[in-house]
């Protein structure tokens, strides 16, 4: 996302901060950092300014700061900047509704990421027959594109139409800073795609809309938090734990059945989209920790 400046309203919020007893100097950079960061966002993704945002727009914005591994006290520190800059505007009466008024602080799973096998991936598409007609169809789709090819859940919610619209074994996708990387298709991932188009209208009513996942939605794509939605109530189909399965458990999985099946860490670094390497490197940490369970369990020694 690019980077941009700070508006006058977070400018008054902030001296306002700036005049309370024992507010420093750096508590007042963090909020503008938070602040300036949730701006960017919707600007960039909702294409609304900061003084318009819905209550469902932050809390979407929370779901994107723990997809992209945000720390969870920072993912607190920010949450807890947007609800004093909107009860700030909303007690300046430069605002008619506060919509962070009810927003609550996510509890967060401490425990890592625990990634999914092959065999509950298959469990997950079983169970995906639960779902009514055609729904279950294209959470099939989604699936088989989260697993197949890793993608950030806004990457794969809102992928064009156009770039899997053709015969061909790869797509090129507009990441994060909107730089694009070529994932490649497998077999399995283009037959979902092709089962799903033919009811791709169906889910927008017939209007036609730029995407691969349409929706009758603001956006005219399937949203993020549906999408989350609908991996809650797949998980109790498969007899899954709710809380075990997001989006980005999906794009874990993606990588370290990569990193296990041999791919070298710039290869799963490309594929993945991140700018450095050393972000992709708690993969290797995470297969260490799976070699030494390995040896603990099954050692002759350690029986």
């Amino acid at each position: 996302m690019q980077v941009i400046t700070c508006n006058k309203k977070v400018t008054d919020f902030l001296q306002s901060k700036s005049l309370q007893k024992n507010f420093s100097l750096k508590s007042i950079d963090a909020y503008r950092s938070d602040l300036v960061g949730f701006e960017n966002y919707l600007k960039t993704y909702c294409k609304i300014l900061l003084e318009k945002a819905s209550l469902l727009q932050i809390e979407e914005y929370i779901a994107f700061l723990h997809d992209n591994q945000y720390q969870p006290s920072a993912i607190t520190r920010k949450i807890s900047a947007i609800r004093q800059f909107y009860k700030f505007l909303y007690l300046e009466g430069l605002i008619y509704e506060n919509p962070a008024r009810v927003l609550k602080t996510p509890k967060f799973n401490t425990k890592p990421i625990q990634p999914l096998s092959y065999n509950q991936i298959q469990t997950l598409l079983h169970a995906a027959d639960n779902f009514i007609f055609p729904h279950n169809i294209r959470l099939k789709a989604l699936i088989e594109l989260a697993f197949g090819a890793g993608l950030r859940v806004t990457e794969l919610i809102s992928i064009p139409f156009e770039a899997v619209n053709h015969k061909r074994d790869y797509t090129i996708i507009k990441g994060k800073g909107s730089k694009e990387r070529l994932i490649p298709l497998t077999d399995i991932m283009k037959q979902a795609i092709t089962d799903y188009l033919p009811y791709r209208s169906y889910f927008s009513n017939g209007l036609d809309t730029p995407y691969l996942f349409s929706s009758t939605g603001k956006e005219g794509y399937l949203s993020r938090v549906r999408f989350f939605q609908l991996l809650k109530e797949l998980a109790v189909f498969a007899n899954m734990d709710p809380q075990t399965l997001s989006p980005h458990v999906f794009r874990h999985s993606f990588a370290l059945s990569l990193l296990r099946g041999g791919a070298d860490l710039k290869s799963l670094q490309a594929l993945l989209g991140h700018e450095k390497i050393d972000t992709v490197e708690i993969y290797t940490k995470v297969n260490n920790d799976d070699l030494w369970n390995m040896m603990h369990t099954h050692h002759p020694l350690e029986k």
